[in-house]
């Protein structure tokens, strides 16, 4: 396993510089921007698709193929994808940490309910993507699986839009806000998080071992 991570790690450095790069731009960034919360989830959402980039990069050098000559099993394979995504989704967070942390002493109408929140829902956002998107991408392939990726969250896109999901007044926004008047609640979100990344990461190794490479 420690040789698959940092075959993981060594990919990262060759082809994931860029995603690193804009990484530190908008961190770097948010310490001056008055509004940082797309500044701190975009980086997030970011770092949370490098085990899809990675996968690409494994399937174009067809190393699906000679991983099998290899002594190690399908589910290590598997789980050195989603043990290396959550490592470096965790750095990130808690970059995109230490800059809130920043920002609340220095801005005064920065409140730590605020605080709270903002890092708890980045949690889940770093998380999600990756869950939903790997056990496609293995089960499917890249090509494939970013195709229904893509229309499936157009469609709840298009679903969410047409039902106003996020106007006052939803559902949506009663759950927002009786969220944010429960900080007790916040933990639930990094519970959540985890839960469904160790639920995803279950599926893509039986997912994997029934697949033909």
């Amino acid at each position: 396993m420690k040789g698959l991570l940092l075959k993981e790690y060594y990919m990262t450095l060759k082809y994931c510089r860029l995603f690193l790069l804009i990484v530190a731009v908008f961190f770097v960034v948010s310490f001056w921007a008055d509004d940082t919360v797309f500044l701190m989830a975009y980086p997030l959402v970011m770092i949370g698709m490098i085990p899809v980039t990675l996968l690409a990069y494994d399937e174009k050098e067809r190393w699906t193929l000679y991983s099998l000559t290899l002594p190690c099993t399908r589910s290590q394979m598997v789980s050195s994808k989603y043990l290396y995504g959550m490592l470096v989704e965790l750095i990130a967070w808690l970059l995109a940490t230490a800059v809130q942390t920043v920002k609340l002493f220095q801005d005064p109408f920065f409140t730590i309910h605020e605080y709270l929140f903002l890092l708890a829902a980045m949690f889940l956002l770093g998380f999600i993507g990756p869950s939903l998107i790997l056990p496609i991408i293995i089960r499917f392939g890249t090509e494939k699986g970013r195709i229904i990726y893509i229309f499936v969250f157009v469609v709840l896109g298009v679903t969410v839009l047409n039902s106003e999901g996020f106007g006052p007044g939803t559902k949506l926004s009663a759950a927002i806000a009786f969220l944010l008047n429960h900080q007790w609640l916040y933990a639930l979100l990094i519970i959540a998080a985890l839960i469904i990344y160790g639920i995803s990461w279950g599926i893509s190794i039986l997912l994997y071992q029934s697949k033909e490479v």
